[in-house]
């Protein structure tokens, strides 16, 4: 979400890095949002793609395929996609296993939980945004 003026984090990398080179490589599956994909370019090159508000009024919509070619012309010089299908030859992946383990906290670890929570709940509270504030719940049964 770089391209949220109010992501201080992202931010603050994206502009701590604005006069170095740089690759991105990342995980992330750029068909979740046109948004992400918006964000992440801005990372390598603030202009391939204008403003975000131009940006919106060209692809955050329903695009037919003039309007993805357009698109996939413009990420050319800033994106390289690879499937894995593409690296098998170079990377052998291991099988993966999904692994479950049942996890009960001790009464130390619930208090610091609990303290922590608390914390976070705060109403004046700097050290996060509080669109950060929220720890992840795990419900036991």
């Amino acid at each position: 979400n770089v391209y949220k003026p109010t992501n201080k984090i992202s931010n603050t990398i994206k502009n701590a890095l604005a006069d170095r080179k740089k690759i991105l490589l990342t995980a992330t599956p750029l068909q979740n949002s046109i948004l992400e994909l918006y964000g992440l370019t801005t990372i390598i090159d603030d202009y391939a793609f204008g403003d975000l508000k131009s940006f919106k009024m060209q692809y955050n919509r329903n695009l037919d395929e003039t309007d993805y070619q357009n698109l996939r012309r413009r990420l050319a010089p800033l994106c390289k996609r690879t499937l894995r299908r593409q690296v098998l030859e170079y990377v052998r992946y291991t099988k993966r296993i999904a692994i479950l383990q049942e996890f009960f906290p001790t009464k130390q670890e619930q208090e610091l939980y609990d303290l922590v929570s608390e914390y976070l709940q705060r109403p004046r509270l700097y050290a996060l945004p509080n669109s950060q504030r929220q720890l992840m719940t795990l419900i036991l049964r």
